[in-house]
């Protein structure tokens, strides 16, 4: 039986050695998973913290451009009423130039009377200063 039972301690042997490879090799892969599920925690937390500063960022822009909308409204608002209130002008201006156009017409007229007025009186002038010059040489003799 000691062949036996040196055949069967070497297999016991074997087996423990195996046994404990398979053991270290087992601890080795369950460590092997512990670090990779570490790694993608962190990377599931980075991940996280990126798509919040990515949402952040969004929420960001989107205040911002609300604020451009809002200036922009109050912008083409003013523009509108800057241009109705040109509008405005421009019509009372065309009324003016109308109105100055029509006066130019009534001033021709009116300095063409004033001459002919004037000739008038310097014509009643010659003929008063010819009766008075007729009523003195009548009234010396």
């Amino acid at each position: 039986m000691t062949g036996f039972a040196s055949t069967y301690n070497e297999s016991v042997e074997e087996l423990t050695t195996s046994n404990n490879t398979v053991k270290n090799a087992g601890n080795e892969l369950a460590n092997s998973y512990l670090r990779l599920t570490e790694s993608l925690n962190k990377e599931n937390e980075q991940a996280v913290d990126g798509n919040k500063t990515y949402g952040e960022q969004l929420e960001n822009m989107n205040k911002n451009l609300q604020a451009l909308n809002a200036v922009y409204e109050m912008q083409i608002s003013d523009s509108n009423e800057h241009l109705e209130s040109s509008k405005k002008i421009y019509t009372g201006i065309n009324d003016m130039m109308e109105s100055l156009s029509a006066s130019v017409e009534d001033t021709k007229k009116y300095k063409e009377e004033v001459a002919q007025l004037g000739n008038n009186l310097q014509a009643l002038n010659t003929v008063y200063g010819n009766m008075l010059a007729a009523m003195n040489i009548n009234s010396n003799n």
